[in-house]
């Protein structure tokens, strides 16, 4: 009877330990999930089954992953496995009808989510997804009857409502739709990236004047912020609000000039404004001030012959114009016709003797033809002349800056800051004078102060999280990128940057969305794509990770071809 009993009470005791064993399995699967570590995930959640075969949540998760790493049919099997076990197991039929949809089985996907709603009516993310599809299929009034529900369940979620207010835009119902509009705008009203989106949404259903006026507002609350300059000078273009339109690049195109080089999205915003000048231009040919603003732009692409053409079309009009001629020599210059381009920016100077910045791009085309003993006079020239106010000081320190003296440089807005404290441009350009001469506390510093004098000048946030980068202070980095992406979400670098800190702290999915907006935001920027493939590369889906380091090799064999051809026809 002793040996009976003892056999009788083993089989309990094996199960409990079992079951014990595979819950321990699952934790450390799902720790190793949320470190970003799939494939040791995936060998915890495997123990886990052997340990007991009939937990869905084990199968979920072993789909999700699956899904993750580009093997969507194994994933598919995991997730029905998961439902077989347990057919009201929601997030595994909610994973499945999201695999179906982006593999492009939409109606596969309407089922799972549709069953999920039979297991439990008031799941959101099934209501939210059968919106979305049914948006996307143009059924707009099932969509609503989901996105109602949703939104009741959800009233603060700011995708619920964008995709509600867009359905019902759609569906013809206006006032639903600015009452919706009207709930996001007081939810986040004082967020200069949820205005943007809100203005978005309002252009794509040809809302021009209020867009305009949320743009407006976004200006008010993030003034210097060239995406938004550029959205506005878009929905002012399209309401025949000329002037507007080319106030709103002036200002871009100031900015620009401000601070070079400070973002690899400017490429994308010139060539919104070279698209918005040459539509003004066809409409009003005789316009010297959009003519003008499109050699600004040409120039700035670095599209010198262009900005040559269109400035030498409006000689007639030019008159004794100084900035006129600066600019027609600059563009000379970059086009490589020095002499051309020293004689027009001398003429600047004499119509201007008292801007600094002449002399400066003078000495530099002289310093370009590799005089430099009469780019010195030409400077000496220049400060000479005795002009003292605090935009000359900084035309002279921006010179000095993009000629490498830092240390010149660093006088300049020094003296710049002294005639006016509150010049938010050249505080931070002492920053960046004392980022290139090595002096990070000193840099943190004058950011410091930047971000002091104007709160929403977020170049200078951007500036503190390199210098925290630098320093290894990732988790201090993070704020201020966060604050960029905020006050400019059309910032790539911001979101590159965040990109790689979440890579490196094992979030890949946040990683992957980071650098998704980088590469979005800018379709060049070659190492967000190669970032992408290595996250690929350790999530295991190769064909992805092969697609994008096939993409940038392209793109560098390319560029070293154009170079080689340069120089082949120099010599």
């Amino acid at each position: 009877m002793l040996l009976l009993s003892m056999v009788a009470f083993a089989a309990p005791a094996l199960a409990q330990e079992s079951a014990r064993q595979a819950e321990s399995h699952l934790q450390v699967g799902i720790r190793e999930l949320k470190a970003g570590n799939l494939s040791a995930a995936k060998q915890q959640l495997l123990e886990a089954v052997t340990q007991d075969p009939n937990n869905p949540q084990v199968y979920n998760l072993l789909g999700f992953i699956s899904d993750q790493t580009g093997q969507t049919e194994q994933g598919i099997r995991y997730y029905q496995k998961a439902l077989t076990l347990h057919p009201d197991f929601t997030p595994a039929r909610n994973n499945l009808a999201a695999l179906y949809l982006r593999k492009g089985e939409v109606d596969p996907a309407i089922e799972q989510f549709r069953r999920s709603l039979r297991s439990r009516p008031n799941d959101l993310t099934a209501h939210y997804n059968l919106g979305l599809i049914y948006v996307q299929k143009g059924v707009y009034a099932k969509a609503l009857e989901n996105l109602t529900v949703a939104a009741s369940m959800a009233p603060n979620d700011p995708a619920v409502l964008f995709l509600l207010a867009g359905a019902y835009f759609d569906n013809g119902e206006k006032d639903k739709a600015e009452s919706v509009v009207r709930r996001i705008t007081q939810l986040g009203g004082k967020d200069p990236q949820t205005l943007v989106r809100v203005a978005s949404l309002l252009v794509e259903n040809r809302q021009y004047e209020q867009a305009a006026g949320i743009l407006e507002d976004a200006n008010t609350l993030a003034p210097h912020n060239p995406g938004i300059l550029m959205e506005l000078s878009q929905v002012y273009a399209r309401l025949g609000r000329d002037e507007e339109a080319l106030n709103a690049i002036g200002q871009f195109v100031e900015i620009l000039k401000a601070s070079p080089n400070e973002s690899s999205g400017t490429v994308a915003y010139l060539r919104v404004a070279e698209q918005i000048l040459s539509g003004v231009r066809s409409q009003d040919p005789l316009s010297f001030r959009a003519g003008f603003l499109l050699g600004e732009v040409l120039y700035l692409e670095k599209h010198y012959d262009a900005a040559v053409e269109v400035l030498q079309s409006l000689s007639d009009q030019a008159g004794q114009n100084p900035q006129y001629f600066n600019l027609l020599g600059m563009s000379y210059a970059g086009a490589s016709h020095l002499p051309e381009g020293a004689k027009a920016v001398e003429k600047a100077i004499n119509l201007a003797p008292k801007q600094a910045e002449f002399y400066f791009n003078l000495a530099s085309i002289f310093q370009k033809a590799g005089d430099n003993h009469s780019a010195i006079k030409i400077l000496d020239r220049g400060m000479a002349q005795g002009n003292r106010s605090a935009p000359a000081f900084f035309a002279l320190g921006l010179s000095y800056f993009n000629l490498g003296d830092y240390r010149a440089a660093l006088g300049s807005f020094q003296k710049s800051l002294a005639a006016a404290p509150s010049f938010v441009q050249a505080q931070f350009f002492v920053g960046r004078c004392y980022t290139k001469l090595e002096q990070p506390s000193e840099a943190a510093n004058a950011y410091q102060r930047a971000v002091a004098i104007g709160p929403t000048f977020y170049p200078a946030y951007y500036q503190l999280a390199l210098l925290e980068l630098d320093a290894g202070n990732i988790q201090k980095a993070v704020p201020h990128l966060e604050q960029v992406t905020r006050l400019d979400p059309g910032y790539p670098d911001a979101h590159y940057q965040l990109g790689k800190i979440y890579a490196s702290q094992g979030q890949l999915s946040e990683a992957i969305s980071q650098l998704e907006k980088a590469i979005t935001l800018n379709s060049g920027y070659n190492s967000a794509y190669y970032q992408l493939g290595r996250l690929y590369e350790k999530m295991g889906n190769t064909a992805k990770a092969r697609a994008m380091f096939q993409l940038v090799r392209a793109r560098q064999k390319k560029k070293l071809e154009t170079y080689q051809h340069k120089m082949s026809e120099k010599n």
